[in-house]
């Protein structure tokens, strides 16, 4: 119930830029390029984030990234 009523009260300008840092950490971490952004909703933002990510580590599992660089990149990005 705490949670829900939290996320009534977090403005939605708020939660995008917290999920643009994600984004930022997420694509250093893949050494990926930053998907464009601007002008898309929270929502819109959370949708291509799990895009992102989808593809990002396909690629890794593929081997196209170097492994143990990303590994330690990614469990820094999780701590």
């Amino acid at each position: 119930m705490l949670l829900y009523m939290m996320q009534l009260y977090i403005p939605g300008f708020i939660k995008r830029g917290k999920l643009e840092g994600l984004f930022y950490l997420t694509a250093d971490a893949f050494q990926a390029e930053l998907p464009e952004l601007k002008g898309l909703s929270f929502a819109k933002c959370l949708s291509k984030y799990a895009y992102f990510v989808t593809l990002s580590s396909s690629d890794f599992r593929k081997g196209s990234l170097s492994g143990k660089i990303t590994d330690c990149r990614l469990f820094l990005l999780f701590l």
